[in-house]
């Protein structure tokens, strides 16, 4: 039998390579796609598949090790629930090495995302709460998915600087900024939702175990909020008035680094925050 440790670990590895995988696809097909993103994507095609396949690599391993970890724990639904798992992530790794339209991509991912919400909490709780799981999950996986992918093609423009592509990641970024914001504002009125649904009181966000790591939740959460006000009013402008400036590929490199290191910052508190919807799923109500 897993221990809670172990049970939490689980959960937060594989929540996430979820949605590291599920946010990336996400991103190909909404601010990545388009003419005004064809220099970016031409220039990191090979870090971005590189990228999706890790991501896929570490969503199948979190998945078996998870499954084999809870042997004679895992009922029929939850066995079921991890085949159909499996079998969405063999399709996605079919529509990476075809290169498919990310459109396929990403219908796959929020399917992927749905057999995760299969197994929480929320799954008992009828149809309206299962769906307010999986919507809350998949505006998670787009947005701080997004933020890890962004942070590699950022990587990739700052190794092998060209000023079309750095443009081009300009027009990126003003695309995928209303996405998060969106994203955002939609987790912030879910995580009220649920946390009605699940808290009871307002005395149990530091009274119970739940309830604190809700709090800890929270408070990591509003510095992702911050993060992401940082790169929308601070540093996306700076990208546009370089853009407009046309200056050359080896001044705009240095916008790209911050851009680089700021994202990646947030892709670990991001990372962390996960982790304590692992250790929120792992607790006993």
């Amino acid at each position: 039998m897993r221990t809670m440790a172990e049970n939490t670990l689980m959960q937060s590895l594989l929540l996430c390579a979820i949605c590291a995988l599920s946010g990336a696809c996400f991103l190909e097909a909404t601010a990545l796609s388009g003419e005004r993103a064809r220099a970016v994507r031409e220039r990191t095609q090979t870090a971005r598949l590189r990228a999706a396949s890790w991501f896929l690599i570490a969503a199948f391993l979190t998945t078996a090790l998870a499954f084999v970890a809870g042997r004679g724990r895992n009922g029929a639904i939850e066995t079921i629930v991890v085949w159909v798992r499996v079998g969405l992530l063999l399709l996605m790794l079919a529509l990476l090495r075809a290169r498919a339209v990310a459109a396929a991509s990403s219908l796959a991912a929020a399917a992927l995302l749905a057999t995760q919400s299969a197994l929480s909490r929320s799954a008992g709780h009828g149809v309206l709460a299962l769906f307010g799981d999986w919507l809350h999950l998949t505006l998670a996986a787009c947005w701080l998915g997004g933020v890890l992918m962004l942070a590699v093609v950022a990587g990739a423009l700052a190794h092998d600087p060209d000023a079309a592509a750095v443009r081009s990641y300009g027009a990126v970024i003003d695309r995928f900024s209303p996405v998060a914001l969106f994203c955002v504002a939609g987790l912030a009125l879910g995580g009220i939702a649920q946390s009605a649904q699940f808290l009871g009181s307002v005395e149990a966000l530091w009274t119970t175990d739940y309830g604190r790591a809700l709090s800890a939740k929270l408070a990591l959460f509003a510095v992702l909020v911050g993060f992401g006000a940082f790169h929308r009013q601070v540093l996306a402008p700076q990208v546009r008035r370089w853009a407009l400036r046309r200056s050359e590929a080896g001044d705009g490199r240095g916008f790209v680094l911050r851009f680089r290191l700021s994202l990646s910052i947030e892709v670990i508190v991001g990372a962390l925050l996960l982790a304590m919807v692992g250790v929120m799923k792992a607790l006993p109500m």
